[in-house]
C-alpha cells in the first residue's frame, strides 16, 4: 500500500501509548475536550441514537477501513467544509489513533463555538481491536 522512499531510512513513528504519553503532559493546559470510548459509541448506535460520524483521516485511510455510516472530511479540509458538521446532534470525530480528531474537536469548539462535539478514544484503531475486529487495523 505504501512505498518506501529509495534510499531513505524509514522515519521511526512513537506507538500510540508512547503518544498518549506525550499528551498527557499537556492536557491540563487544554480545556477539557468531551470524548467516548468505542464500547460507548457503539451502545449509542445500538439504541439507535441520531449521531453524525465524521472521519478527518485522509481519503487513502477511508478508503481503506471506516466505521460504517461515517462521513469524510479530512482535517486540512474542516476549514473549508465546516458547514457539513451538524449541530443539531452529537457529531462524532474519528482518526486513526484520536490525535488529528482532538484537534478538529478543538478547532470547531473554539473556532465555530460547537459544543456538540465528541472525540472517539484512540480512534478507529481501538474500535477495531474492542468493537469491530472485521475493520481492518493498519
Amino acid at each position: 500500500m505504501f512505498e518506501e522512499a529509495p534510499n531513505r531510512a524509514r522515519p521511526k513513528l512513537p506507538k500510540p501509548t508512547e503518544l498518549r504519553r506525550i499528551f498527557a503532559a499537556y492536557l491540563p493546559l487544554l480545556p477539557m475536550l468531551p470524548d467516548l470510548t468505542p464500547r460507548d459509541l457503539h451502545a449509542r448506535q445500538q439504541r439507535g441514537e441520531n449521531l453524525q460520524l465524521i472521519d478527518v483521516r485522509e481519503q487513502m485511510e477511508y478508503d481503506y477501513c471506516r466505521i460504517e455510516g461515517s462521513h469524510l472530511i479530512p482535517l486540512g479540509e474542516l476549514p473549508r467544509r465546516t458547514a457539513e458538521i451538524a449541530t443539531d446532534r452529537p457529531v462524532v470525530l474519528i482518526c486513526h489513533h484520536g490525535v488529528r480528531s482532538m484537534q478538529a474537536l478543538a478547532f470547531l469548539q473554539h473556532r465555530h463555538g460547537l459544543s456538540n462535539l465528541l472525540n472517539l478514544k484512540g480512534g478507529i484503531d481501538a474500535w477495531s481491536r474492542e468493537v469491530d475486529p472485521g475493520v481492518p487495523m493498519y
